[in-house]
């Protein structure tokens, strides 16, 4: 409550908040207090989600995958694992959510749009997983796991992250027995 008085010629505004109120007032204030505590720290967990999130995107941007000396980006691997399997594959974007599985870990994953699957990989004999590959999705996710709690820890996440690391793996083998 505000309130005016007058002494030695001057104004001045005496402030008497708690004074004149309640207890069920000062309630009400500390309540208010508290929800404007829990209003600010919502946001800036959600400002910390985003930078997490942005920040396992770059891990996968700019981490690499060596296998038998030879390295190549995941975006390297995942993309060529697409063109290698699919016709008219085009990378459509990313997307980045946490782990349900792993609170601490966020699920990277990189978008695909495709047509059908190639011919020579139909032909070849595949495992019970990768007869996905001969339906020949209109789109697919690349997904990996990232978790950087302690250190940095990059896995497959779905069946196209395992074939994408398998494909990889397979045709460094094959370059090292083209070389011996």
């Amino acid at each position: 409550m505000l309130e005016k008085s007058t002494t030695n010629k001057n104004m001045y505004l005496k402030i008497r908040f708690f004074e004149s109120r309640g207890p069920h007032h000062r309630w009400a204030i500390k309540i208010l207090v508290i929800l404007l505590i829990l209003f600010v720290i919502g946001s800036i967990s959600i400002s910390f989600a985003n930078d997490s999130r942005q920040k396992a995107i770059d891990y996968i941007k700019m981490g690499k995958i060596v296998h038998q000396g030879i390295s190549a980006t995941y975006v390297e691997v995942c993309t060529a694992f697409v063109v290698s399997h699919y016709i008219d594959a085009k990378f459509t974007g990313w997307d980045c959510r946490p782990d349900p599985k792993n609170p601490v870990a966020n699920l990277v994953a990189l978008k695909f749009s495709t047509k059908e699957a190639r011919k020579d990989v139909l032909k070849t004999k595949t495992s019970g997983a990768r007869k996905n590959i001969r339906n020949g999705v209109p789109s697919l996710e690349i997904i990996w796991r990232v978790n950087d709690l302690i250190g940095l820890k990059i896995t497959p996440y779905n069946f196209y992250a395992q074939e994408a690391l398998r494909t990889y793996r397979d045709m460094v083998g094959s370059l090292h027995e083209l070389a011996e």
